[in-house]
C-alpha cells in the first residue's frame, strides 16, 4: 500500500506492525472487523514471506495473525463471520495470547479451522 492509504487505517494499524505490503483491499474488511469489535487488534503477523506455508495468504499481503484483548474467542469468532468477508480463518489457543487468523481466500474455498496444539488442525468448515 501506499503511505497515503496507510493514513486511512491510522490510529488503528500501521505498515510497521502489519507490514508495508499489505492488500488495500484487504485492510479495509480487516479495519471493518476492528471497528465491529471495538476493541484493539493486537497484531502477531501480516505481510511475511518467511515462517509460513509457501502459498500463504501472508505472503499476498492478505492474511493476518492477532489477538484482542479483553474479548471472549466466541464474540471474536461471531464478529468475524457475522462480517462473511473472510474466506479463511483460524482459532489457535495455544498461542501466547489465544489468537486468530484470517485471510482473503476466495469464499469458493472457505475454511474454518481449530489448532489444538502446534503443527495440528482440525478443519471444522471445508469447502475444498
Amino acid at each position: 500500500m501506499t503511505p497515503e492509504q496507510w493514513k486511512e487505517f491510522d490510529p488503528y494499524f500501521t505498515p510497521n506492525e502489519c507490514g508495508e505490503f499489505m492488500d488495500y483491499g484487504f485492510m479495509l474488511r480487516v479495519l471493518a472487523l476492528r471497528k465491529r469489535l471495538n476493541l484493539p487488534m493486537i497484531v502477531h503477523a501480516g505481510y511475511s514471506t518467511t515462517g509460513h506455508a509457501p502459498d500463504s495468504y501472508h505472503g499476498k499481503g492478505m492474511a493476518l495473525d492477532f489477538h484482542v484483548e479483553n474479548a471472549s474467542p466466541r464474540r471474536v469468532l461471531l464478529e468475524i463471520d457475522r462480517l462473511g468477508v473472510f474466506g479463511g480463518v483460524g482459532f489457535y489457543p495455544w498461542w501466547n495470547h489465544p489468537g486468530f487468523h484470517i485471510d482473503a481466500r476466495p469464499l469458493d474455498r472457505y475454511q474454518r479451522w481449530y489448532s489444538p496444539r502446534q503443527g495440528e488442525y482440525i478443519y471444522l468448515i471445508s469447502s475444498t
